[in-house]
């Protein structure tokens, strides 16, 4: 895994505060992450548990728990909002 900052482009229409696409990308970019070898020797490997996921609205909390959960070996993820990741940091943050 290389560190910086990449953009994941997804395509919807109508969705305000939440987005069933959105997740669906994210969840489906944490699965590829998870397992390769972590941006520092700190971090030989992603696990699920160094991802955290901000986004702006509790709704889309609501739907990325959702689909965190249904993947087993996303179950870990932290999801939240803005709020509530204030001063954290993981090897990997995604941003919706």
């Amino acid at each position: 895994m290389t560190p910086g900052v990449s953009v994941l482009s997804v395509d919807h229409d109508g969705n305000s505060t939440d987005s069933p696409e959105e997740a669906d990308a994210i969840v489906a970019e944490i699965g590829r992450l998870l397992g390769t070898r972590g941006p520092t020797r700190r971090h030989p490997a992603v696990g699920a548990k160094d991802v955290l996921i901000v986004t702006p609205y509790n709704a889309q909390v609501v739907t990325l728990r959702r689909r965190l959960d249904a993947r087993r070996s996303a179950r870990r993820s932290s999801v939240g909002t803005v709020d509530k990741f204030q001063g954290r940091q993981a090897a990997v943050v995604s941003s919706r």
